[in-house]
């Protein structure tokens, strides 16, 4: 349609009434599009984070036991940190959990080696009588795995996923921990120490923190050099 007195072109009167459909549904379109967008960074943040933990077939409930007897409560004038009998008086934890004092089960622990990179612990303090924890060989993407830990002062705490990344000297997984996790052991499903727990990662704003480990190779290395 055309209009004589100003010149405009103006739709057919036909038209309008799907104009203004087209124009309803465009505004409800950009009212709900941020709410979809903000649904999507959510649905990808929980399949990037997602936890899978291991059957429960595959985990015995020896493996368990062996370990948590072996799990022993770091503490310090600062907090407490977990720890893992290495050998008969030896036990490992992170490096980043030293203090000045340090003491297990009541007793004040010797430092015998500590280091930041790779971010380990070796102290000696007496304990039950234990065989030496073996240590893993391999760790393949996908493997299940399990930490032992004393997050929070709780000894024995189990922490079940799989290992999720490989890389930068340390091995990632979903299983989720918690602030005093540091110094777990990471174990695989023969019992075999795959790491030491270094740190956390994950978002804090949905509430899952999962645990990174120092290697076995590294640990390894960490042993051998005098």
């Amino acid at each position: 349609m055309f209009c004589d007195k100003c010149g405009h072109q103006y739709p057919d009167p036909k038209v309008w009434p799907w104009l203004v459909i087209i124009g309803i549904l465009l505004v409800l379109f950009f009212a709900v599009a941020p709410d979809l967008h903000g649904q999507q960074i959510v649905e990808r943040t929980r399949i990037e984070y997602i936890h899978v933990p291991a059957t429960s077939d595959s985990l015995s409930q020896y493996l368990i036991e062996q370990a948590v007897k072996r799990n022993v409560l770091l503490e310090g004038p600062k907090g407490t940190c977990s720890a893992v009998i290495y050998d008969t008086n030896k036990v490992l934890s992170a490096g980043h959990c030293w203090e000045e004092l340090m003491h297990i089960s009541g007793r004040v622990v010797k430092v015998l080696r500590k280091e930041n990179d790779p971010d380990l612990m070796l102290m000696e303090v007496e304990t039950a009588k234990f065989s030496k924890l073996k240590l893993a060989d391999k760790v393949r993407l996908g493997e299940a795995v399990f930490y032992i830990g004393s997050p929070m002062g709780h000894k024995g705490t189990l922490s079940v996923g799989r290992v999720n990344f490989l890389g930068h000297g340390e091995i990632h997984s979903d299983t989720l921990a918690l602030n005093g996790f540091s110094g777990s052991a990471l174990y695989n499903m023969k019992g075999e120490l795959l790491g030491i727990q270094t740190h956390l990662e994950g978002v804090q704003s949905f509430g899952q923190m999962f645990a990174v480990a120092t290697p076995y190779f590294r640990i390894k290395e960490f042993l051998e050099d005098k």
